[in-house]
């Protein structure tokens, strides 16, 4: 259980900046060096993002999670192995100070992922002992992670991307963009049948192993 809370935090938070239209992006998501692997199964992750509102959904045979971020806050629901949680976040101050700044370096690669050139990036993070993102400069700066405001240095949307996750590694490829048009509906998620995840009992979880 406390390995998959840790990978729901590190990618259970998008945000996509504000000159965002509207996209789709649908990743394949595998999970390797842990037994939470075998738990998780294979996995799918999509984004959807239109006029500053995103939905990130991933689901696998073991768990499902909706997140959706507005200009006011972040909101997640989680169904664990039958157990059904909700967590509300309000919007992190802009610029804020003791917001830990990844150490990103720029590598002269490129590679066709999706049928988008993409380039290379390494990347260091508070939550992450390494990370390889291949972005795409044409698509829209994405925020990532539990701390999704670190990743705004980023210089496009990563379509690929691999990390190593207190031992586990986690690799997500998008299979497909969309640019087509995403009904308001798609925004529209519900609590019902969903507990409040307050603070106790996530630490309960996360000390869960």
């Amino acid at each position: 259980m406390k390995k998959l809370i840790v990978i729901v935090a590190v990618l259970g938070i998008i945000k996509v900046n504000a000159q965002t239209t509207q996209e789709t992006v649908t990743y394949s998501v595998k999970a390797d060096n842990s037994p939470a692997a075998a738990m998780m199964g294979d996995m799918h992750m999509t984004l959807y993002y239109k006029n500053g509102k995103s939905l990130f959904e991933m689901s696998s045979p073991m768990y499902s999670m909706k997140t959706l971020v507005t200009d006011t806050g972040t909101l997640m629901l989680m169904n664990t192995m039958g157990q059904k949680f909700y967590m509300r976040q309000p919007a992190a101050p802009a610029n804020t100070a003791d917001t830990a700044m990844p150490q990103i370096q720029y590598v002269d690669e490129t590679k066709d992922v999706a049928g988008y050139t993409c380039k290379k990036a390494i990347m260091k993070t508070p939550w992450t002992d390494s990370a390889v993102f291949w972005y795409c400069e044409a698509l829209p700066v994405v925020g990532f992670g539990k701390d999704a405001a670190i990743m705004k240095a980023l210089k496009g949307l990563p379509l690929e991307y691999e990390m190593n996750t207190g031992g586990m590694v986690l690799k997500l490829v998008a299979e497909k963009v969309s640019t087509a048009n995403i009904p308001e509906s798609t925004f529209e998620i519900s609590t019902d049948g969903y507990a409040e995840l307050d603070d106790k009992t996530l630490g309960g979880m996360m000390g869960q192993q």
